[in-house]
């Protein structure tokens, strides 16, 4: 049943192909116009059909485009914050380097064994002026080693060391005394830090010798712990009074402390250098 069925409707579809193609044989001026019909009416809709899809074939390029271009950004980006990161950890390692090399330009007499260390943590305004560094006892430090920086400026020392910083307290600090000498005369003293100002006070000078501004501190080396001859700063103000025995000296420090970043922590003396 259901292939005749099909067979029935084969043959139809034959017979109205037929008529048609008889129809356009017979009557061609009748064609013409259906044709002529056909353009005029579906011309308009191809060309709106045509140009509906070459509008979607630009979007969808465009669209493709703009991913491409989303993505290449995204990865210019991503070179872009490589190349800052990079730029900035060459800076941070230049500026080491200047560190190393300033001290290297010491005449060798002048230098000690030292390592490189980092200022993690400060305080400079409570009672005690410190800092901490970020070597410790994995990194071999031990209480009193001095801390300097370049030129063999004295900053500090050492005082509690942990396994992996350390603490150093500052030469401008209340309770940090240095044994010093001023260059020029050769005049020992005893230096300390006061509580508030970044200045220092040179005591024990005998008002009979002859102090003046300008002259040079440095460190005498007689307590053990600071090597002779390092830079501490020089002489601001000195004061005499016939009712002291003693002037009253103030010292300008050679650096900023608050603004260091960097500093060298002395590991031994000159001799076991050579």
């Amino acid at each position: 049943m259901k292939t005749f069925l099909i067979k029935k409707k084969i043959l139809i579809i034959f017979f109205v192909v037929l008529f048609v193609g008889l129809v356009f044989l017979i009557f061609p001026k009748f064609s013409n116009k259906i044709v002529n019909f056909t353009y005029t009416v579906f011309t308009p809709i191809q060309t709106c059909f045509q140009k509906t899809t070459k509008q979607i074939k630009t979007s969808w390029d465009f669209l493709n485009q703009l991913k491409k271009i989303q993505k290449d950004n995204y990865i210019l980006k991503q070179k872009i914050e490589r190349l800052i990161a990079e730029n900035v950890r060459l800076k941070e390692l230049e500026k080491e380097n200047q560190l190393l090399r300033s001290y290297l330009d010491l005449p060798e007499n002048q230098r000690f064994p030292v390592v490189l260390a980092e200022v993690v943590g400060k305080d400079f305004l409570g009672t005690e002026k410190y800092i901490l560094l970020n070597k410790g006892r994995m990194d071999g430090m031990k209480k009193n080693f001095p801390v300097i920086v370049y030129n063999n400026i004295l900053i500090g020392k050492i005082t509690e060391v942990f396994d992996n910083f350390s603490k150093a307290v500052l030469v401008s600090s209340p309770n940090c005394k240095v044994p010093v000498l001023i260059q020029e005369t050769r005049t020992e003293g005893l230096l300390e830090g006061k509580t508030i100002e970044n200045e220092l006070i040179l005591n024990l000078v005998p008002k009979d010798k002859k102090i003046e501004t300008g002259q040079i501190v440095i460190t005498s080396g007689i307590d053990g712990v600071y090597p002779r001859g390092l830079l501490i700063g020089e002489i601001s103000k000195v004061e005499v009074s016939e009712k002291e025995m003693f002037q009253k000296i103030k010292v300008k420090p050679a650096i900023e402390i608050e603004k260091l970043e960097r500093v060298l922590i002395i590991t031994g003396s000159k001799q076991e250098n050579e």
